[in-house]
């Protein structure tokens, strides 16, 4: 039984494979049928394409026919192309060998006409050139005519100017040939000799000159004849009146074109007559001047003899004065001050300083007037030596002050040392008082060289000055200031001023008030 139940199992199992492979094959057999539809529907398209196809070839087996007609038709046409195309050849040859006939005969023609066309650019080219010039020609003609023109007309328009440049000229002017014949005879010369153009003119100069002197001066003449110029010759002339004038004479000589010879001599005059009388009325008057000068001289040195008795009169006979002045005073203050009050003592002390002061303003104006009679002993000198050794006398005060000194370029110079020296010490003098009241003093001392002289310069911090009162500044007993505030006379400036003038300088200043002040004095260079 189980062999049975094995062997239907396996009959089953037979079956369902049996089954599947049927259904595989019904789907095979599908698949081919689908194939089988789709390969009929392609041969049906091919089919019709096929048709269409055999249709297009009668189509074309039609066209062919018609075209292989055409084509024989064109072959017979070619052949009679051909046929005419040999015996165009031919006339072609022929046309050929006649054209090269007529290229051989055009290139030798135009051979000929290249070269005659070269000539004709030559030709041409010469025209040209020819006309250039011609033109260029005919232009400096025109050009030489027009210089020519104006040079006639300036010629012209000359000769018009030195006519009357001639006739007009205030100087006597004279013109003669090579026989000394007047040529020229201008206005001037008319009046100066009272004679005219018309009675001179071809006659010889020695009608125009004194018969004392006609021979020396037409010697004097004759010169001009030699190449000699009359530079300034003296010549005298006789006027129509008899009067004699004196002339000084300018002559040059005009030659002839070729340079070798003198045609004609002109001359220009200056009437010196008025000029000599005066040269005579000046040495006169200079004889009559010496004299008065040996006069003047005389009287100036029996003046300065009775000024140096002066001089000596108050400086012995007005000294004895005020000496006894001051010692009485000062007798009076020892001896009697028990039996004076205060304001007796206050009197006589003031009566003994203004003593004092006098005396010491009658130093000053023998000092000052010393000076207008000191000879100066000029020499050259070290400028900043000279200063420093000045300095040297305010070495108390510059040693006991806050003073700022600053001494710049100072120049060598010439003149007397010892009144120079004096000149720069009474500058420091003034720089130092007037600057006395500031903190401190700043002083600048300098010098330069401008054109020819030197030029020096001492500046100051201190109070300064009113400018409008400047003119005043280097006169005699003139004050800027108080005698309370700044102790002096007033007579310093005015010796620095006459010690300066005396070397032939100057002095000057500048200033503002409580701003400084700046004084200049100038030395020439020798």
């Amino acid at each position: 039984m189980a062999v049975k139940t094995v062997i239907i199992v396996g009959l089953e199992m037979e079956k369902i494979k049996k089954n599947n492979e049927l259904h595989i094959v019904n789907k095979e057999h599908l698949i081919q049928s689908l194939e089988i539809e789709k390969l009929e529907a392609e041969l049906d398209i091919a089919y019709k394409e096929l048709v269409f196809q055999n249709e297009k070839m009668v189509k074309l087996a039609a066209t062919l026919i018609v075209a292989n007609k055409e084509l024989a038709f064109q072959n017979q046409e070619k052949v009679k192309r051909a046929q005419e195309l040999v015996i165009a050849n031919k006339e072609l040859a022929f046309q050929n060998k006649e054209k090269e006939k007529r290229a051989a005969e055009l290139i030798l023609a135009n051979k000929k006409l290249v070269f005659q066309n070269d000539e004709k650019d030559k030709r041409e080219q010469e025209l040209v050139i020819a006309n250039k010039e011609l033109a260029f020609q005919n232009k400096e003609k025109e050009k030489r005519a027009a210089e020519l023109i104006l040079a006639n007309e300036v010629h012209r328009k000359t000769n018009e100017y030195l006519e009357n440049l001639i006739n007009c000229a205030n100087a006597p002017i004279i013109v003669w040939n090579s026989e000394f014949k007047i040529t020229r005879f201008n206005k001037a010369f008319e009046i100066i000799t009272g004679r005219s153009e018309k009675e001179v003119l071809g006659k010889s100069l020695q009608i125009l000159f004194p018969a004392s002197g006609k021979e020396s001066s037409m010697e004097l003449i004759g010169q001009t004849h030699t190449g000699e110029k009359m530079v300034v010759v003296e010549i005298d002339i006789v006027h129509i009146d008899g009067s004699v004038r004196k002339l000084q004479w300018n002559s040059a000589n005009i030659l002839s074109p070729d340079g070798e010879s003198i045609i004609s001599t002109i001359a220009q005059c200056h009437d010196i007559t008025v000029h000599k009388l005066a040269e005579e009325e000046i040495r006169k008057l200079n004889e009559t001047l010496e004299q008065k000068v040996t006069e003047r001289t005389k009287q100036l040195e029996e003046a300065n003899k009775e000024l140096e008795a002066f001089s000596y009169s108050i400086s012995h006979d007005l000294r004895t004065p005020l000496r006894h002045i001051e010692g009485f005073i000062d007798l009076l203050l020892k001896s009697n001050s028990a039996q004076l009050d205060e304001t007796g003592i206050h009197y006589l002390k003031i009566i003994s300083e203004s003593s004092t002061d006098m005396g010491n303003l009658i130093d000053a104006l023998l000092s000052f007037s010393r000076l207008g009679r000191t000879e100066l002993q000029r020499k050259k000198f070290n400028t900043r030596n000279m200063v420093d050794e000045s300095l040297k006398t305010f070495q108390e005060e510059l040693t006991t002050r806050d003073v700022e000194l600053t001494i710049s370029s100072l120049p060598d110079t010439t003149g007397d040392e010892y009144l120079i020296t004096q000149v720069w010490i009474n500058l420091l003098s003034n720089a130092l008082k007037y600057s006395r009241k500031k903190d401190k003093a700043v002083i600048e001392i300098g010098g330069e060289l401008v054109n020819k002289e030197t030029i020096f310069h001492i500046k100051d911090n201190g109070v300064g000055f009113d400018m409008k009162y400047a003119g005043k500044l280097f006169g005699v007993f003139q004050r800027m200031h108080k005698a309370a505030d700044f102790e002096g006379i007033g007579i310093g400036l005015a010796n620095v001023n006459r010690i300066v003038m005396k070397h032939g300088g100057k002095c000057w200043a500048e200033s503002e008030v409580d701003k400084g002040a700046t004084f200049y004095f100038s030395l020439p260079i020798k």
